[in-house]
């Protein structure tokens, strides 16, 4: 499909507040191609699309990611997710990868490594360590934080904890800055016995899950 935007999207005033503003007078956003978009995601003052042809581009107040890439060369792309300066991709394979900031360990490498998208043909993003055998079933992102639902609506998030959002018992501010952070060291969520998470929704710094037991 083709997208429209409002609110405060671009340039110095607010679109949406002025009623000759929207319906047909609200243009559509000019990508460079006629490739569809599939699914779009909002970060704090930026947008990311994903084309038919699996290709992404972000738009706004985005300095790495303004251009056309793949998220993988190989697998598809599920769904996008867009915090508030960082993006993740959930694939088809379970696999999680995101770009953008990293300044809280939000892109779940075990680093302060920020990657930027791969716009080069020999160029790939590393994937988030979820652990061994855990695949990804849903995806969330929000204030610098990441967070998925895998199988059993078992629940693994990382990056900013600075008020314990990432669920894990601990008071670090920042989960995924270090090598150890990540993978199997990387405990689920606990929500109580037989829980288990069907949806998750992630604020400034708290979250909260809607779980199968009511």
């Amino acid at each position: 499909g083709r997208v429209k935007c409002w609110g405060e999207v671009s340039g110095p005033d607010n679109i949406g507040d002025d009623p000759n503003e929207m319906g047909d007078a609200l243009p559509f956003e000019d990508f460079g191609t006629h490739e569809p978009v599939v699914s779009i995601a909002a970060g704090w003052d930026s947008h990311c699309a994903l084309f038919s042809g699996q290709r992404v581009k972000g738009w706004g107040n985005v300095e790495d990611h303004n251009q056309f890439f793949r998220v993988d060369r190989e697998v598809d792309v599920k769904s996008l997710s867009g915090g508030h300066h960082h993006y993740c991709a959930l694939l088809e394979d379970g696999r999680v990868k995101c770009w953008g900031s990293n300044n809280n360990g939000e892109q779940g490498l075990g680093s302060g490594d920020k990657q930027k998208p791969p716009l080069e043909p020999n160029q790939t993003l590393m994937a988030a360590d979820l652990g061994e055998g855990i695949l990804a079933e849903k995806l969330f992102t929000g204030n610098s934080i990441t967070c998925i639902i895998a199988d059993l609506g078992k629940v693994k998030c990382w990056g900013n904890n600075s008020y314990g959002q990432a669920g894990i018992g601990t008071e670090r501010r920042s989960i995924g800055l270090r090598q150890g952070d990540m993978g199997d060291r990387l405990p689920f969520v606990v929500l109580g016995e037989g829980a288990s998470a069907i949806s998750l929704a992630l604020g400034s710094s708290h979250a909260c899950a809607v779980l199968t037991d009511g």
